[in-house]
């Protein structure tokens, strides 16, 4: 199920241009949440949601001017985590490579394609790892013999 994030947008009648946080400019409604910015140029607005966690989120946004309000509008979206798994093999007891990690397929199950005649034969430690936002934060091995 999605998590929701609710905007509520009230705007003045005359909205004009004009400073930093000029009429174009509204603070939306809910805990943490940025401005609302209209884009003159192509008429849409955009909205700083503040930093949401992975998984689903749905945001329903509504527009009231005086006593009149548009219809409900919802955009249905996915955070993705800036994460991922990485493998290479090695021969036993030898230095992980940095340039030689490749990426794996998934993120909380995840896989990777292994032709062992691509690295030989004897013994050899295969070793993943996962890095988030460019930075390593878990790492497993497993030793093995390709023959």
């Amino acid at each position: 199920m999605a998590n929701p994030v609710l905007i509520n947008i009230n705007s003045p009648c005359n909205v004009r241009a004009g400073g930093s946080r000029d009429p174009l400019s509204h603070r939306l409604a809910g805990e943490g949440v940025g401005y609302l910015v209209l884009d003159e140029n192509s008429g849409t607005w955009r909205a700083d949601l503040g930093k949401l966690p992975a998984g689903e989120h749905l945001v329903y946004s509504r527009a009231r001017i005086d006593t009149t309000t548009s219809a409900v509008a919802t955009s249905l979206f996915t955070v993705e985590p800036a994460a991922s798994v990485e493998w290479q093999v090695v021969s036993r007891n030898a230095a992980n490579d940095p340039q030689a990690w490749r990426p794996a397929t998934g993120l909380k199950d995840w896989s990777f394609l292994l032709n062992t005649t691509d690295h030989g034969s004897g013994p050899k430690t295969i070793a993943a790892r996962m890095t988030e936002h460019g930075a390593e934060t878990a790492r497993d091995t497993v030793l093995v013999t390709f023959r």
